[in-house]
């Protein structure tokens, strides 16, 4: 904690890391100004559902017991009162989202269902498309189905022929087993291709794709192979041909859509979410990881250049 202090800047405090310092205060000398610093580090982190669960998430990564975590379990339960709002979801999806969180998906598991009363509730306010496949591709990767149910039953009863809430109402039954799936549901998947070919909507078409095809298969249809060497970075010319490619294939991300995502999420969770976009375009069966970061983050740079300062921030 100490050698991750020296890197933090005295005018952005990081809440992840005061949250840490307060933990480790807490579970060692047991000092009194411990559940000061505790407090102040989850205000830090955006009080309420937010920052409790921030600390109960970290506390949950540094091996804490449930015993343990007793007194902040209730006060993210009490903070779980009413309707949540549009920036209480989208800050929990972002963390959720983070690269360094993503990897411990078994670990997040055990504490996701303690913010799920927050998580469903916003299913009931109006997203946009982007913002509900934002919501729901990061529902479904950490498997909270139920919520991601929720989601798609609350986006199709606003508009029945919702084709990305259609995809995750099926994905959710199936508890994200494709075996799963009836008859009728494998059906009316196919179907959904055929009217996302129709609209050239090419990120969910590649999304329902994979899912029929399996974990085994690419964007592109063929099967992984754990030999696929990375791809080189590209150069000038090869940037500009395939961004070109990028923004033209990826239906209903325009870039005020981008600029957006960039707005509420920060410039480096937006390129992740860019990169699982392009990742299921056709572009994303021949680009290596490095490469699918390098092109969101020129898409990016593309959306965003010459806008303030502030603005970009």
């Amino acid at each position: 904690m100490s050698q991750a202090a020296e890197w933090e800047r005295p005018d952005a405090p990081s809440a992840p890391l005061r949250i840490g310092q307060a933990l480790v205060a807490m579970h060692g000398e047991q000092k009194p100004e411990a559940d000061t610093r505790l407090h102040e580090a989850v205000q830090l982190a955006g009080g309420g559902r937010v920052g409790w669960f921030r600390a109960v998430l970290e506390a949950a990564l540094m091996g804490w017991s449930d015993q343990r975590q007793q007194v902040m379990h209730r006060a993210l339960a009490n903070a779980q009162t009413g309707e949540p709002d549009r920036e209480t979801v989208l800050s929990l999806v972002g963390m959720l989202g983070q690269k360094e969180i993503q990897e411990s998906k078994r670990l997040v598991a055990s504490v996701l269902w303690r913010i799920e009363p927050t998580l469903t509730g916003g299913s009931r306010i109006v997203w946009s498309t982007a913002e509900f496949q934002t919501i729901a591709a990061s529902l479904h990767r950490l498997g909270a189905f139920d919520v991601l149910l929720a989601y798609a039953r609350e986006a199709m009863r606003r508009d029945a022929t919702d084709q990305p809430a259609r995809f995750y109402r099926i994905v959710a039954q199936t508890r994200g087993d494709r075996d799963r799936l009836t008859d009728a549901q494998e059906t009316d998947l196919y179907d959904l291709m055929d009217q996302l070919g129709g609209r050239q909507d090419f990120h969910m078409l590649n999304r329902v794709q994979r899912f029929l095809d399996g974990p085994d298969m690419s964007a592109a249809g063929r099967r992984r192979s754990a030999s696929d060497a990375p791809g080189e970075v590209f150069d000038a010319d090869d940037m500009e041909e395939l961004l070109g490619m990028a923004v033209s294939g990826m239906a209903g991300m325009p870039d005020r859509e981008v600029r957006k995502l960039v707005s509420e999420f920060g410039r480096n969770r937006a390129i992740d979410m860019l990169a699982e976009v392009v990742a299921d375009s056709p572009l994303g069966g021949i680009l290596s990881d490095q490469q699918l970061a390098q092109l969101c983050a020129a898409l990016v740079g593309r959306v965003t250049e010459g806008r303030p300062q502030r603005a970009r921030g």
